[in-house]
């Protein structure tokens, strides 16, 4: 059995490990900088916890307040000027303002008269799960104006955003078949298994008996074991620092043996996503699960926003090894899935020179294909998965060994 070593941190840490009930409230810092922020209840729970302590001042009753005296006499002549201009100030009421039309406040009336008016509905709104709600379209903003282009963002605006440079090459990858997907090993048990963890399971259980069916045996000298649901927290920041790290269900690297161990170090905190030395290193394949009641734009961008720190840490390592400048390829090198109701999703994340010359990322959708309907499409969506994944593993083992030998020339 291999000895697990682990490093000892240092004093000035990119990230600290975030308790789960934790990592749904952001900093001020997040919503100060979206300009505007959307609509959305998160932002306006935002809002309500900013101005509680001034509503609740507005509140109080006011001690020592001295009531003002008014004769009697003069108490029915001022309500009548009260009156004549417009009463008090219902602004802040709900159809507190013009109350319309005689027509409409007739309707109102009739409506009012009618039973179980002005109470809730007897069917209650489903929320969001947390983890959908933390990949909001604040989070989607937040990322765009950092210049992280995810797929709802493209086609908007003035500048449009081509296709990665190798996308054909990708989609010939994805077609090679494999002797691994027999009828004797994929069959209708697989389906009929992999469909009802899709229809009702938790994203526990689609992790760990849904994934495993699409994932097959993974092994080999060029593989670490996957990470499987933990939070990549020695990665620097991507944005601001007000997001917290990832936490992909899964995420594939190499062996840390692999990659020169100057070069780990010089790079540490853009190759190396945990302190354990046993983990990989310059992780660009992810994976991302998500129960059928989920939100599936927060899961589209929960993915993007992985692959950004793929998409980066291949960046770094081209850079060192081809020289500043010559890594903008326009091609992707970091590629990941969403698995959904049983729709599998194929995206691809690189990087880009931005009009200011900064680095910018962008994720693209390449495909997407049912994998719960028959035996047949089982075997497909398996072949594509595994056959993006092993794609992935052979370019990150590529800029890997252009990198050792970059090192090696001194």
């Amino acid at each position: 059995m291999p000895v697990i070593k682990i490093r000892k941190p240092r004093k000035r840490e990119y990230h600290v490990p975030i308790d789960p009930k934790y990592r749904k409230k952001r900093p001020a810092e997040f919503w100060d900088e979206l300009d505007p922020p959307p609509l959305s209840h998160v932002v306006l729970r935002e809002f309500n916890d900013r101005t509680l302590e001034k509503r609740i001042e507005l509140l109080k009753p006011k001690r020592n307040a001295r009531r003002e005296r008014i004769d009697p006499s003069r108490r029915q002549s001022l309500l009548l000027r009260f009156s004549r201009h417009g009463g008090p100030d219902l602004s802040f009421l709900r159809w507190g303002g013009e109350m319309g039309s005689p027509e409409t406040v007739a309707a109102e009336i009739v409506k009012a008269a009618k039973p179980g008016y002005g109470q809730y509905p007897s069917v209650k709104a489903k929320l969001p799960s947390e983890k959908s709600s933390m990949f909001d379209r604040a989070f989607a903003q937040h990322l765009r104006q950092h210049d992280v282009i995810l797929p709802e963002h493209q086609g908007k605006g003035s500048s449009k955003i081509s296709e990665p440079a190798n996308k054909s090459t990708i989609i010939k990858e994805l077609d090679k078949s494999r002797a691994s997907l027999t009828p004797s090993k994929v069959n209708t048990e697989h389906l009929a298994c992999f469909k009802k963890i899709n229809d009702q399971g938790t994203i526990a259980t689609m992790s760990r008996d849904a994934l495993p069916i699409v994932e097959g045996t993974y092994k080999g000298p060029d593989r670490a074991p996957p990470f499987k649901a933990q939070e990549l927290n020695t990665l620097t920041h991507l944005t601001d620092g007000t997001l917290p790290p990832i936490m992909p269900q899964r995420a594939h690297g190499s062996p840390p043996a692999k990659l020169h161990q100057q070069l780990r170090k010089d790079f540490e905190h853009y190759v190396c996503p945990t302190i354990w030395e046993n983990d990989g290193v310059v992780p660009n394949f992810f994976c991302e699960l998500r129960e059928s009641t989920a939100n599936p734009d927060g899961l589209q961008r929960e993915l993007g926003y992985n692959l950004t720190f793929g998409a980066r840490a291949i960046h770094w390592l081209r850079g060192y090894s081809l020289g500043k400048g010559k890594e903008f390829d326009g091609r992707a090198y970091a590629l990941g899935f969403t698995l959904q109701e049983g729709n599998l999703t194929l995206y691809a994340g690189r990087v880009r020179k931005n009009h200011a010359g900064d680095t910018g990322y962008v994720v693209t959708q390449l495909g997407s294909w049912v994998t719960s309907g028959t035996v047949d499409e089982l075997r497909k969506g398996i072949k594509i998965y595994r056959n993006a994944r092993d794609w992935a593993d052979r370019m990150r083992q590529e800029v890997i060994e252009d990198a050792n030998k970059q090192k090696a020339k001194g």
